[in-house]
């Protein structure tokens, strides 16, 4: 799944600890978008945080620099 993002990152520096939690933090807002359904027995929770697992651990998130 690709998710767009609309958000900026041209403001966020990925070479320090900030920049990468507030992309974490987009990317996983963006997922749980995604994955959100409207179920409320375990098994529909439990598919839905597998779903932001996976979305999550799949995005390509930059590394940051040691430089």
């Amino acid at each position: 799944i690709r998710i767009p993002m609309r958000q900026g990152l041209r403001s966020l520096n990925m070479a320090t600890a900030a920049g990468q939690n507030v992309l974490a933090a987009r990317v996983k807002t963006a997922a749980k978008s995604v994955c959100a359904n409207d179920f409320g027995d375990v098994a529909s929770r439990s598919a839905e945080q597998a779903c932001i697992d996976a979305a999550v651990a799949g995005a390509k998130l930059p590394a940051a620099s040691n430089s």
